[in-house]
């Protein structure tokens, strides 16, 4: 009798096991396809396997000032173009200065921007183009976007931004998609952090914005001070 009760206990024991018996939950294992792995991935990662052998560093947090490098807009876009959080930050600024009316600005949109695969400058009229109507619209009437995305500035203050100081926050990295290498970027205007996705050049190795959309859309109003109030 004892001989039967210890077969049929460890039978009971083989069939329950947590870990490898058959009444084991079936939890699915995300693929590396899914957004909700690269999401997770993308924030254990430091750096970023491309082409031909090469990588790419992951800066997460507040990145260094544009203006770390010296000279023009452009300039400093070839001296800083290999960081992904650089040339967001840049291309921002590229906007801004736009949005000031400053020349400049639309040069380096139309070089650090693709339209189809290609560099937006290349599109013939690109600020009057219906593709770009939206986005050309949010600059040229001073969408506040823009200027959200830039560190120290918020609704409290305006969006007040300082053209010698412009810094983004990345708070991850969202893998690589057919739209690209996507970061999520900090709004304070928001209460969620925006996605852009960039592309690398075969050519240079530098990034160029392809997916940007969500960079305009409307956020908090600046706090007006001279609002009256009723509470």
């Amino acid at each position: 009798m004892l001989f039967i009760f210890q077969l049929f206990f460890s039978m009971f024991v083989a069939c329950n096991n947590p870990i490898t018996g058959s009444d084991k939950p079936n939890i699915p294992t995300p693929t590396s396809t899914s957004t909700e792995y690269k999401s997770i991935q993308g924030n254990q990662v430091e750096s970023v396997q491309i082409e031909n052998g090469k990588s790419f560093k992951i800066k997460k947090g507040v990145s260094a000032s544009t203006t770390s490098a010296e000279g023009s807009l452009l300039n400093r876009y070839k001296k800083l173009g290999t960081n992904p959080e650089m040339v967001i930050a840049l291309w921002l600024e590229a906007c801004l200065r736009a949005q000031m009316g400053q020349e400049e600005g639309w040069k380096a949109i139309g070089e650090m921007t693709l339209w189809t695969g290609e560099r937006l400058k290349n599109l013939k009229g690109w600020q009057k183009h219906h593709s770009t109507h939206y986005f050309v619209k949010a600059v040229t009437k001073g969408n506040p976007s823009f200027r959200s995305f830039i560190v120290g500035a918020d609704p409290d203050n305006g969006y007040d931004v300082d053209l010698n100081d412009i810094k983004v926050e990345v708070i991850r990295y969202g893998g690589h998609e057919a739209l690209g290498h996507k970061f999520f970027i900090n709004s304070t205007g928001s209460a969620m952090p925006r996605p852009i996705s960039l592309k690398v050049s075969s050519k240079t190795g530098m990034f160029v914005v392809n997916e940007y959309s969500s960079m305009y859309v409307d956020v908090q109003p600046a706090v007006d001070p001279n609002r009256e109030e009723f509470k």
